[in-house]
């Protein structure tokens, strides 16, 4: 991460933009007020990936654990890609894996963090500017996706569940929905209508690290 975040600073002051990490951080505190925040931001992504990428990355893991995903896929779709943390999760949990990862992200700054983390992937991830109604227009963006994450894509005005899940059920992928805790009427609402679809759904939280990584710092036997 540390590498990624000195690509995009070069990056933004190359494209003209001066730092202003104090504007950055007074935007993305509205975060915590239950406000949208500026995604297309210049600048923004840096203190997004500084205050939570570690812990999204972490939660990834674990979560991808207790979710039984315990091979790695041959491809991924990442939808809401933001700084990449899904990508930067399952290189960590299988670092000598080669998987096709691609995903969409609205914001184009968002992926510019992105793109700067892939500088040192053995294999590079491919992103694009696509929403989630880019998505639904066109579910076939998802073909040979073995594995279809979506990494908190959802604003708090989406109401479309049963077009995506339609989708989604038209190719038949496991899906893994990650949202922060204070959105968790966003994963009920994707996962209604999973199962009107006709999926099995499971839930769970997980906030600290897999086990795989406890058992190295020796707090399990």
């Amino acid at each position: 991460m540390a590498d990624a975040a000195a690509a995009y600073l070069q990056g933004l002051r190359a494209r003209g933009h001066r730092v202003d990490t104090a504007g950055w951080a007074r935007e993305l505190d509205l975060l915590a007020r239950g406000r949208n925040v500026d995604y297309s931001l210049p600048g923004l992504p840096l203190m997004y990936a500084i205050r939570y990428m570690p812990k999204r990355i972490i939660a990834l893991m674990g979560e991808l654990s207790l979710a039984g995903v315990d091979s790695p896929p041959r491809s991924l779709f990442d939808v809401g890609v933001g700084t990449g943390a899904v990508p930067a999760a399952l290189r960590l949990l299988w670092p000598t894996a080669r998987i096709d990862i691609r995903g969409i992200d609205a914001s184009s700054e968002m992926l510019e963090f992105a793109e700067a983390s892939q500088r040192v992937a053995a294999t590079p991830a491919t992103f694009h500017v696509r929403t989630l109604d880019d998505l639904m227009a066109d579910p076939g963006m998802l073909r040979d996706a073995d594995l279809v994450t979506f990494s908190a894509p959802f604003n708090r005005s989406f109401t479309e569940w049963d077009r995506l899940a339609g989708g989604l059920a038209a190719h038949g992928r496991t899906v893994f929905a990650s949202e922060p805790s204070s959105r968790f009427y966003l994963l009920d609402s994707l996962e209604a209508a999973l199962q009107r679809s006709g999926w099995t759904t499971r839930r769970g939280v997980s906030e600290s690290l897999p086990a795989m990584m406890r058992e190295v710092r020796g707090e399990i036997g």
